[in-house]
């Protein structure tokens, strides 16, 4: 069929915040897309599916099991995708960090990428992806540069509460007492 890649492997991820396809051949990356969530999300797997020829692919994310079902393919955990794509990609690794919109999960990895223990944090949503979108923006800052602002303040303020909306409230205070962006990204971090 004309306009159709011909890949080796998908791996779909359907997230709270964002749905991600990244599409392998002969070893190497060769489709990234991702967008923001949709209310039908296996619609929106379908459509960003629909150019690829593809002999394999899982799902994981939250949605995984519909994805799955629908598209019948299998599905594996994030705790089992991370610690697999840690194996090939960073074989050394001993541990891997999760922020995702929801929640953040931490592994430890033994050798292979073997999952020796993992925690996670689901209660609140201090500390999750959605936790830095909204103290980035508090800042006036694309998410996707918020690490590089942290890495870049001084260590002059603390930001006491772990709460996102009381954190965000800090946030706005320190900035309104002319503390530079870097120093209350680096706060949020530290």
């Amino acid at each position: 069929m004309m306009g159709r890649r011909g890949v080796d492997a998908v791996g779909i991820d359907v997230g709270s915040r964002t749905v991600e396809v990244v599409a392998v051949a002969a070893g190497a990356v060769r489709v990234r897309r991702r967008a923001e969530t949709a209310f039908d999300y296996l619609d929106q797997v379908r459509r960003m599916l629909s150019d690829l020829d593809f002999r394999s692919a899982l799902a994981t994310g939250y949605g995984r099991h519909l994805v799955a079902k629908e598209l019948g393919i299998g599905a594996v955990t994030e705790i089992r995708a991370h610690a697999a794509g840690a194996a090939v990609l960073r074989p050394g690794a001993r541990a891997v960090l999760d922020i995702g919109g929801q929640d953040t999960k931490a592994m430890t990895l033994g050798p292979g990428g073997r999952v020796l223990r993992f925690e996670m944090n689901d209660r609140c949503a201090a500390g999750t992806g959605r936790f830095f979108e909204v103290t980035a923006q508090s800042l006036g800052c694309p998410l996707e540069d918020f690490g590089a602002l942290a890495l870049s303040g001084a260590d002059t303020v603390a930001i006491s509460s772990m709460c996102t909306v009381f954190a965000e409230t800090e946030v706005v205070a320190l900035r309104s007492r002319g503390v530079p962006a870097a120093d209350v990204a680096r706060a949020l971090v530290a």
